[in-house]
């Protein structure tokens, strides 16, 4: 009897024991299960965070490349509008020697035009002087008094082609009674 008790109470021992392991095994499961599903969540919330971080990468990228079209944009800009300053000085330039051109003409035109008037007033002066030789030649009794005249007549026309527009306002009592005195002679332009 005393086996026997001692069988049943060993049976009942490992029983216990069995049950006890099972409850720890299940325990164990669970808390392994706990773990598992804890760490799974931790893998997630580190791959949103990833994923978080490298969307912000991409905007950071983003962001980087608008900034370098912008900067590109600015030095075209910018070379542009050199280009536009540089085209604007050639064309001033070419303006200004258009200009220097004219002007060289015009003063052409003017040389040329007092060289004709030169030449018209020597002629005139030299047909003058060949028609008082002829005269003198061809024998007329005019006296002196008359040649001097028309000389001084001839001379005064020359005067008065350069002297048209200016009067006489003043003039001085000669310096010296010698034979050689000045006396001065004040101008004034006629307003026309």
């Amino acid at each position: 009897r005393k086996s026997s008790n001692r069988r049943n109470e060993e049976k009942n021992q490992e029983k216990n024991q069995e049950k006890n392991q099972e409850k720890n095994q299940d325990k164990n499961q669970d808390k392994n299960q706990e773990k598992s599903e804890v760490q799974k969540e931790r893998q997630r919330e580190r791959e949103k965070r990833e994923k978080e971080r490298e969307k912000e990468r991409e905007r950071g990228r983003e962001k980087d490349r608008e900034r370098e079209k912008e900067r590109e944009r600015e030095k075209r800009e910018q070379r542009d509008q050199r280009e536009k300053e540089k085209k604007r000085r050639k064309e001033k330039e070419k303006e200004k020697e258009k200009e220097k051109q004219r002007e060289k003409e015009k003063e052409k035109e003017r040389q040329s035009r007092k060289k004709r008037e030169q030449q018209k007033r020597k002629a005139s002066e030299t047909e003058s002087e060949k028609s008082e030789n002829e005269q003198e030649s061809s024998g007329s009794s005019s006296s002196g008094d008359e040649k001097e005249r028309s000389r001084s007549r001839s001379n005064s026309k020359k005067k008065n082609d350069k002297v048209q527009d200016l009067s006489l306002i003043h003039i001085s009592e000669p310096t010296r009674l010698l034979s050689i005195s000045y006396a001065v002679f004040c101008l004034k332009k006629k307003k026309k």
